[in-house]
Protein backbone atom coordinates (compact mmCIF):
# COMPACT_ATOMS: atom_id res chain seq x y z
CA UNK A 1 0.00 0.00 0.00
CA UNK A 2 1.32 3.37 -0.91
CA UNK A 3 1.84 5.99 1.77
CA UNK A 4 -0.61 7.68 0.79
CA UNK A 5 -3.47 5.85 0.77
CA UNK A 6 -5.91 5.05 2.72
CA UNK A 7 -6.49 2.22 3.74
CA UNK A 8 -9.20 0.27 5.59
CA UNK A 9 -10.28 -3.65 6.24
CA UNK A 10 -13.55 -2.93 4.00
CA UNK A 11 -12.02 -1.82 0.84
CA UNK A 12 -8.35 -2.29 1.39
CA UNK A 13 -5.71 0.09 0.21
CA UNK A 14 -7.34 2.68 -2.08
CA UNK A 15 -6.00 6.46 -3.25
CA UNK A 16 -9.24 7.90 -2.51
CA UNK A 17 -10.25 9.61 0.85
CA UNK A 18 -14.01 8.93 1.63
CA UNK A 19 -15.92 12.24 2.81
CA UNK A 20 -19.40 10.13 2.81
CA UNK A 21 -19.87 6.19 2.55
CA UNK A 22 -23.84 4.31 3.05
CA UNK A 23 -23.88 0.69 2.44
CA UNK A 24 -27.36 0.60 4.44
CA UNK A 25 -26.34 -3.04 5.72
CA UNK A 26 -27.83 -1.76 9.22
CA UNK A 27 -31.12 -0.86 7.07
CA UNK A 28 -30.91 2.54 8.07
CA UNK A 29 -30.66 5.77 5.95
CA UNK A 30 -27.22 6.14 7.61
CA UNK A 31 -27.59 10.14 7.45
CA UNK A 32 -28.81 10.52 4.40
CA UNK A 33 -32.12 13.19 4.60
CA UNK A 34 -34.96 11.75 2.41
CA UNK A 35 -37.80 14.64 1.80
CA UNK A 36 -41.22 13.47 -0.52
CA UNK A 37 -41.69 16.30 -3.17
CA UNK A 38 -45.26 14.16 -3.68
CA UNK A 39 -48.25 15.87 -4.00
CA UNK A 40 -50.93 13.90 -2.32
CA UNK A 41 -50.75 10.14 -2.71
CA UNK A 42 -49.64 7.35 -0.33
CA UNK A 43 -46.50 8.37 1.73
CA UNK A 44 -45.14 4.88 1.55
CA UNK A 45 -43.69 5.91 -1.50
CA UNK A 46 -40.73 7.20 -0.91
CA UNK A 47 -37.13 6.20 0.00
CA UNK A 48 -36.46 3.95 2.57
CA UNK A 49 -33.84 1.29 3.55
CA UNK A 50 -34.80 -2.33 2.46
CA UNK A 51 -33.10 -5.78 2.26
CA UNK A 52 -35.25 -7.11 -0.45
CA UNK A 53 -32.58 -6.19 -3.54
CA UNK A 54 -28.74 -5.41 -2.62
CA UNK A 55 -26.05 -5.10 -4.39
CA UNK A 56 -23.83 -5.58 -1.51
CA UNK A 57 -24.64 -6.88 1.98
CA UNK A 58 -27.61 -7.11 3.83
CA UNK A 59 -29.56 -3.28 2.60
CA UNK A 60 -30.14 -1.03 -0.06
CA UNK A 61 -32.45 1.99 -0.60
CA UNK A 62 -35.17 1.73 -2.14
CA UNK A 63 -37.49 4.09 -3.60
CA UNK A 64 -41.20 3.21 -3.42
CA UNK A 65 -43.35 1.30 -1.65
CA UNK A 66 -41.89 -1.59 0.76
CA UNK A 67 -45.18 -4.43 0.51
CA UNK A 68 -46.61 -4.51 -2.77
CA UNK A 69 -42.91 -3.04 -4.08
CA UNK A 70 -44.30 -0.63 -6.72
CA UNK A 71 -44.09 3.34 -6.78
CA UNK A 72 -48.28 3.89 -7.73
CA UNK A 73 -48.87 5.88 -5.56
CA UNK A 74 -51.96 7.60 -7.57
CA UNK A 75 -50.24 10.41 -8.61
CA UNK A 76 -46.56 11.43 -9.63
CA UNK A 77 -44.20 9.81 -7.47
CA UNK A 78 -41.28 12.17 -6.14
CA UNK A 79 -38.70 12.05 -3.54
CA UNK A 80 -35.09 13.28 -2.52
CA UNK A 81 -32.02 11.61 -0.47
CA UNK A 82 -29.97 14.10 0.31
CA UNK A 83 -26.14 13.30 1.51
CA UNK A 84 -24.47 15.11 4.93
CA UNK A 85 -23.00 18.63 3.45
CA UNK A 86 -19.20 18.05 2.35
CA UNK A 87 -16.81 20.13 1.48
CA UNK A 88 -15.06 19.17 -1.19
CA UNK A 89 -11.39 19.55 -1.25
CA UNK A 90 -9.68 22.22 -3.36
CA UNK A 91 -7.56 21.54 -6.41
CA UNK A 92 -8.35 17.81 -6.39
CA UNK A 93 -10.38 15.45 -8.08
CA UNK A 94 -13.61 14.47 -6.36
CA UNK A 95 -16.70 12.36 -7.42
CA UNK A 96 -19.60 10.11 -6.68
CA UNK A 97 -20.00 6.42 -7.19
CA UNK A 98 -23.17 4.64 -6.72
CA UNK A 99 -24.78 1.15 -7.45
CA UNK A 100 -28.17 1.46 -9.33
CA UNK A 101 -31.13 -1.44 -10.04
CA UNK A 102 -33.86 -0.32 -11.96
CA UNK A 103 -37.39 -1.71 -12.59
CA UNK A 104 -38.78 1.52 -14.22
CA UNK A 105 -40.01 2.88 -17.47
CA UNK A 106 -37.12 3.09 -20.26
CA UNK A 107 -36.04 5.92 -21.83
CA UNK A 108 -35.39 9.15 -20.75
CA UNK A 109 -37.71 11.88 -19.76
CA UNK A 110 -39.99 9.77 -17.35
CA UNK A 111 -39.26 7.83 -14.27
CA UNK A 112 -36.58 10.08 -13.86
CA UNK A 113 -33.46 9.08 -11.42
CA UNK A 114 -31.18 12.15 -11.32
CA UNK A 115 -28.37 13.08 -9.16
CA UNK A 116 -28.14 17.06 -8.08
CA UNK A 117 -25.63 19.02 -6.61
CA UNK A 118 -25.95 22.07 -4.48
CA UNK A 119 -23.30 24.45 -4.01
CA UNK A 120 -25.48 27.06 -2.03
CA UNK A 121 -26.03 28.96 -5.14
CA UNK A 122 -27.41 27.21 -7.48
CA UNK A 123 -28.44 23.09 -7.89
CA UNK A 124 -27.05 21.82 -10.84
CA UNK A 125 -27.68 18.56 -12.72
CA UNK A 126 -24.97 16.39 -12.83
CA UNK A 127 -26.35 13.12 -13.68
CA UNK A 128 -29.32 11.69 -15.05
CA UNK A 129 -30.92 8.28 -15.97
CA UNK A 130 -30.02 7.41 -19.54
CA UNK A 131 -32.65 6.24 -21.96
CA UNK A 132 -30.92 2.89 -22.01
CA UNK A 133 -30.08 2.17 -18.74
CA UNK A 134 -30.05 -1.21 -17.74
CA UNK A 135 -33.28 -3.03 -16.29
CA UNK A 136 -33.47 -4.95 -13.34
CA UNK A 137 -29.75 -5.99 -12.81
CA UNK A 138 -26.92 -3.48 -11.10
CA UNK A 139 -24.74 -1.26 -12.78
CA UNK A 140 -22.52 1.02 -11.57
CA UNK A 141 -22.55 5.20 -11.84
CA UNK A 142 -19.84 7.13 -11.78
CA UNK A 143 -20.30 11.39 -11.19
CA UNK A 144 -17.05 13.59 -12.42
CA UNK A 145 -17.54 16.22 -8.79
CA UNK A 146 -14.30 17.88 -10.08
CA UNK A 147 -16.01 21.47 -10.84
CA UNK A 148 -16.95 21.66 -7.42
CA UNK A 149 -13.68 21.26 -5.61
CA UNK A 150 -13.23 23.86 -2.77
CA UNK A 151 -16.82 23.74 -2.44
CA UNK A 152 -19.41 23.18 0.58
CA UNK A 153 -22.00 21.00 -1.28
CA UNK A 154 -24.98 18.60 -0.73
CA UNK A 155 -25.41 15.70 -3.19
CA UNK A 156 -29.02 14.73 -3.57
CA UNK A 157 -30.80 11.69 -5.49
CA UNK A 158 -34.01 12.45 -7.03
CA UNK A 159 -36.75 10.17 -8.37
CA UNK A 160 -39.08 11.56 -10.32
CA UNK A 161 -42.13 9.13 -11.82
CA UNK A 162 -42.99 12.25 -13.95
CA UNK A 163 -46.64 11.77 -14.61
CA UNK A 164 -49.15 8.79 -12.58
CA UNK A 165 -49.20 6.12 -15.16
CA UNK A 166 -47.55 2.37 -15.60
CA UNK A 167 -45.89 3.11 -12.02
CA UNK A 168 -46.43 -0.71 -11.34
CA UNK A 169 -43.38 -1.90 -11.14
CA UNK A 170 -40.90 -2.34 -9.10
CA UNK A 171 -38.39 0.66 -8.87
CA UNK A 172 -35.37 1.93 -8.05
CA UNK A 173 -32.55 0.18 -5.80
CA UNK A 174 -29.26 2.24 -5.16
CA UNK A 175 -26.36 0.74 -3.07
CA UNK A 176 -22.82 1.04 -1.91
CA UNK A 177 -23.02 5.54 -2.05
CA UNK A 178 -19.64 7.23 -1.91
CA UNK A 179 -18.42 10.38 -1.86
CA UNK A 180 -14.71 10.86 -2.33
CA UNK A 181 -11.76 12.59 -3.43
CA UNK A 182 -8.21 11.65 -4.94
CA UNK A 183 -5.05 12.96 -3.18
CA UNK A 184 -3.72 14.10 -6.60
CA UNK A 185 -5.31 17.14 -9.24
CA UNK A 186 -6.84 16.16 -12.37
CA UNK A 187 -4.28 16.01 -14.62
CA UNK A 188 -4.51 16.56 -18.85
CA UNK A 189 -3.64 16.66 -22.20
CA UNK A 190 -6.04 18.28 -23.65
CA UNK A 191 -9.48 19.88 -23.34
CA UNK A 192 -11.34 16.18 -23.90
CA UNK A 193 -9.09 14.75 -20.71
CA UNK A 194 -11.72 17.78 -18.43
CA UNK A 195 -14.69 16.35 -20.02
CA UNK A 196 -17.09 16.13 -17.05
CA UNK A 197 -20.09 15.55 -18.81
CA UNK A 198 -21.98 17.95 -16.33
CA UNK A 199 -23.26 20.44 -18.77
CA UNK A 200 -23.48 23.61 -16.71
CA UNK A 201 -19.60 23.32 -16.21
CA UNK A 202 -17.42 24.71 -18.76
CA UNK A 203 -14.07 22.17 -18.76
CA UNK A 204 -10.31 22.64 -19.96
CA UNK A 205 -7.34 22.03 -19.61
CA UNK A 206 -5.19 24.67 -18.05
CA UNK A 207 -1.41 25.40 -19.11
CA UNK A 208 -0.41 24.05 -16.10
CA UNK A 209 -1.55 20.45 -17.44
CA UNK A 210 -4.59 20.34 -14.62
CA UNK A 211 -8.07 20.65 -15.35
CA UNK A 212 -10.07 23.65 -14.92
CA UNK A 213 -13.88 24.34 -14.34
CA UNK A 214 -16.19 27.28 -13.92
CA UNK A 215 -19.91 26.58 -12.97
CA UNK A 216 -22.13 28.76 -15.91
CA UNK A 217 -24.21 31.16 -14.20
CA UNK A 218 -27.33 30.90 -16.68
CA UNK A 219 -27.85 27.31 -16.23
CA UNK A 220 -30.60 25.64 -14.51
CA UNK A 221 -31.09 21.76 -12.84
CA UNK A 222 -34.57 21.08 -14.41
CA UNK A 223 -37.13 22.68 -16.93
Amino acid sequence: CCAACACSQEIGCSPWTTHFRADFDDLTLQAIDVVSLTPGGSADVTWQPDPSEVFQGAGALYFGAVGPYNYDNGGVARAQATLPEVTLPAALLSELVLHAWLDVETGAGWDELRVLVNNGDKTVLVWAKPANAPQQEWFRVQVDLTAFAGQTVTVTMEFDSVDPTINDTRGVFVDWVELRSVQTAKGCADDADCDDKVACSKDWCGEDGLCAYELLAACCATN
